[in-house]
């Protein structure tokens, strides 16, 4: 018995003295060690418990002033993560759990413009506001989206087009998941549009729209006859819209 009492004791105190060094081992210890192709982290202070980089980049994303903090939320281990990009990209939140990661208390906050011009578009679209994503929690393993709870909005919301400016107010859509898959609903409504609806997509990148639009009083006249052609409308003047297919 005092034999196992004591290797007991020795493992908890190894334990223990490893915890103590990784709390106090400095940050610039993740310039030194290999890292994926193409992923650079610069400047980096602090420890590894609580540290923060000056740059992080991985193929096309870049990241600057990254902060990070190890704690504990629900009993469970904690990752505290604050950072913010070039772009006006910025967030905050923490990933926490034991075998499954789960995204908890997320806020981010990316320019319209910025997800604009990441996007194909047959004419010049430009886009006005942030978009701002605040999620309570996520759980994502690899056959998809297990649980979600969050809600995007876009306050000041506006699109210019070469037809004309496009108010869109504040556009509001609530995130959730189903067998794996992402769900929205999705509403807004303006003096130029009204647009409401839901859509999914799959993991395997198949999706699925399916909602109501129709014009404002104030929709310019030549957005008014590009929306006429988009099918026909009901009594109320709202288009059925549907749409379905698969991602690139």
């Amino acid at each position: 018995m005092k034999l196992k009492s004591g290797i007991v004791t020795g493992v908890a105190l190894v334990l223990a003295y490893g915890l103590f060094l990784a709390s106090y081992a400095p940050a610039r210890l993740l310039t030194a060690v290999p890292l994926p192709a193409g992923m650079v982290v610069a400047e980096a202070a602090g420890t590894l418990w609580q540290g923060s980089l000056q740059r992080f980049s991985w193929r096309t994303l870049t990241l600057d002033d990254v902060h990070w903090n190890i704690t504990f939320s629900d009993f469970m281990p904690a990752l505290d993560i604050a950072f913010k990009n070039p772009e006006g990209i910025a967030g905050r939140g923490i990933i926490r759990g034991w075998q499954q990661p789960q995204f908890y208390q997320w806020q981010i906050s990316v320019p319209a413009g910025y997800l604009f011009s990441h996007m194909r578009f047959i004419v010049p679209i430009g886009a006005e506001g942030n978009v701002q994503l605040n999620l309570q929690e996520a759980t994502v393993d690899r056959s998809g989206c297990q649980s979600l709870d969050a809600n995007v909005t876009w306050p000041g919301a506006r699109v210019k087009t070469p037809l004309g400016g496009l108010v869109l107010a504040t556009p509001q859509a609530t995130l959730r998941c189903q067998q794996g898959a992402l769900e929205a609903s999705l509403r807004q409504t303006s003096s130029h549009l009204q647009l409401s609806g839901k859509g999914s997509v799959t993991p395997k990148g198949e999706y699925r729209f399916t909602g109501q639009l129709s014009s404002g009083n104030d929709l310019p006249a030549t957005m008014k006859k590009l929306l006429a052609t988009t099918g026909k409308a009901d009594e109320q003047g709202a288009r059925t819209l549907n749409f379905q297919g698969r991602l690139l």
